[in-house]
């Protein structure tokens, strides 16, 4: 859902927050990406390309905050990467994300409401981290506290529980 996290760096860029985006990768919508970026004339926004698996990693590490907008998002890798390297996450209240990002760690936001009012919560979430560096720091704080429950094998170990119980019906 490259449109929304467009309309959202646009929107984030008109009420004058402090932040700034890369997006990695090449993916079909990137030239469609590029060009929203240009007619809008964002400044917010780096369009890093494909990049090795290393620089993604140093990328994260680098950030406070990793922005999901897709709708088909489930909780891929790159939820359980973030975490591993403290970026806060900020989804679309859906699937995987729904019962995974809690408000100790980031921020869900609410799909059942129009468009606009979807754009304006990433907006104000990102307003809010912005100018509470306070905020921040606890929440990533509690990130690193809770990182074992959001560990390759402790997800391994979910998933297995779920087969047994399955298995054993």
């Amino acid at each position: 859902n490259i449109k929304l996290f467009m309309n959202v760096c646009n929107a984030v860029q008109k009420a004058g927050i402090d932040a700034c985006f890369k997006v990695i990768g090449d993916g079909p919508r990137l030239n469609w990406a590029r060009s929203f970026a240009k007619k809008h004339e964002l400044n917010n926004i780096t369009f890093e390309g494909r990049v090795t698996r290393d620089e993604v990693a140093s990328k994260m590490k680098a950030a406070d905050v990793l922005i999901f907008t897709s709708l088909s998002e489930a909780n891929t890798s790159t939820f359980f990467e973030a975490l591993q390297s403290i970026c806060i996450p900020v989804a679309l209240d859906l699937d995987g994300f729904s019962r995974n990002i809690t408000s100790e760690i980031g921020f869900k936001i609410n799909i059942n409401q129009p468009y606009a009012k979807i754009v304006h919560e990433y907006v104000a979430v990102l307003r809010e981290l912005s100018m509470n560096k306070d905020h921040v720091i606890r929440l990533r704080d509690n990130i690193k506290k809770n990182l074992s429950s959001y560990s390759w094998e402790e997800l391994f170990n979910r998933h297995y529980k779920q087969i047994e119980k399955v298995r054993l019906r």
